[in-house]
């Protein structure tokens, strides 16, 4: 048997041009990308706030909420700000029993609890999730903390889950 080596290499995104990163991420939408280019210079923004979440989604990316894409998800702040984020939403039971925990054992409970306690609360909360993490418009999500809010008796820890959020949403 004869092992060829590999070589490897690791980018150094900090060093690139735009066009470089592009290159390498062409269906990523960073602020290297034509998408988020043509955006600012569509609607004048002179800044923009774009996070992780939303870099890491394709270009053609839709919410599963509401169902717009990014080009229609994107506004502009009144300071001139490209405002593109995306977010992680996710079922909070996993700060819910971490709360119950804090009440009952204090802020340092991962140290007061038995041994291999954690692990349990840990697998116990991926058990009983209602729905898996699941990346939606910023908008959405901010829908989901309003309509807790206004619906009397729900624990702030609920969250509803991406199909529910579609009922009470209407995209303009």
């Amino acid at each position: 048997l004869e092992m060829k080596s590999l070589a490897f290499s690791a980018l150094e995104i900090d060093s690139l041009s735009d066009e470089e990163i592009a290159g390498a991420f062409s269906r990523r939408d960073g602020r290297w990308s034509k998408s988020i280019k043509y955006l600012l210079q569509k609607f004048g923004a002179t800044k923009l706030d774009l996070n992780e979440n939303w870099a890491n989604q394709s270009q053609d990316w839709r919410c599963p909420a509401c169902g717009r894409q990014k080009q229609q998800i994107v506004r502009v702040t009144r300071q001139d700000v490209l405002f593109a984020k995306l977010e992680l939403h996710h079922d909070h039971i996993h700060e819910y029993i971490s709360n119950k925990l804090k009440s009952h054992f204090g802020n340092d409970w991962p140290r007061k609890i038995p041994k291999g306690t954690y692990d349990l609360e840990h697998l116990g909360s991926l058990l009983i999730e209602r729905f898996e993490k699941t990346i939606i418009c910023a908008d959405c999500n901010s829908a989901d903390a309003e309509a807790k809010k206004r619906k009397p008796g729900i624990l702030s820890s609920f969250s509803f889950r991406v199909d529910a959020i579609r009922h009470f949403i209407r995209a303009n």
